[in-house]
């Protein structure tokens, strides 16, 4: 019985060998644009390969690659930021960092670029908690209505500004309007969050000289969290945050010139 159950998963794993190595000397060598065109037809034959090997036995479907679950955690971040990082102009031309050395310029954007996907993963994780959290379903109907209404609003603020085209600097708008209604979008999210954030950490203790034990202080009330936030708290991270991408852009604005 185990001899012919070998014999069957042998015989099935000579087809997709076959298979894929058929696909190796032809599709894959073919150039981007027709590669591109064909792969929906051809691109199942490495996928179906891979997933027949990697489970066709128990010893195989037991263990995995840590590096893969890494890296497969951060997939849609890195999908989208590859456009950001590792591309310019469109997805037309390469980032370069390092002139005249591409390999080199390979490895230092790599770099950026996986930093930032696990960067924009942590954030979306924390952003996911704090909009939609699991216990309270009032919240995330709440959330997603918010969340509706600011990305209508901020659609029909683009099309106003693309018949505007005309008449306004749209470069120097669109800017502008970007970093307000970040800026707003930002103290949405921080009143939305904020307090809950603070009331949830355990109440805090100090010692007192000549006492032995430690005194536990109660958590603040909600009022005087809001009450001891000042201004300046509120507002100095969105203008840090401005001031960083005002310099990013500028850099990154000098490394495409050049």
């Amino acid at each position: 019985l185990v001899v012919r159950e070998w014999m069957g998963k042998g015989a099935i794993g000579l087809g997709f060998t076959f298979a894929f190595y058929a696909w190796i000397m032809g599709p894959f060598r073919e150039p981007k644009l027709l590669y591109n065109a064909t792969h929906s037809f051809y691109g199942i034959i490495p996928l179906l390969t891979y997933v027949y090997f990697r489970n066709l036995t128990h010893g195989l479907r037991s263990h995995s690659s840590r590096l893969f679950y890494e890296v497969g955690k951060t997939t849609l971040e890195t999908y989208l930021m590859q456009h950001h990082v590792w591309l310019t102009s469109d997805a037309k031309s390469l980032l370069v960092l390092v002139p005249g050395f591409p390999k080199c310029n390979m490895v230092v954007t790599t770099v950026f670029y996986y930093g930032m996907s696990r960067q924009l993963y942590r954030i979306t994780l924390t952003l996911r908690g704090m909009l939609l959290p699991d216990h309270s379903v009032s919240k995330c109907v709440t959330s997603l209505l918010l969340l509706t209404s600011t990305f209508s609003a901020y659609y029909v603020m683009a099309i106003s500004l693309q018949r505007l085209e005309r008449y306004i600097p749209l470069p120097h708008s669109i800017a502008g309007i970007s970093i307000l209604c970040g800026m707003l979008l930002y103290q949405t999210i921080m009143d939305a969050s904020w307090i809950a954030y603070r009331t949830s950490s355990p109440p805090s203790t100090m010692l007192i000289p000549g006492v032995n034990d430690a005194v536990l202080i109660p958590a603040l009330t909600l009022r005087d969290l809001i009450r001891q936030e000042s201004r300046i708290a509120r507002l100095s991270p969105p203008l840090i945050g401005t001031l960083v991408l005002f310099i990013m852009g500028l850099f990154w604005h000098g490394v495409q010139v050049h």
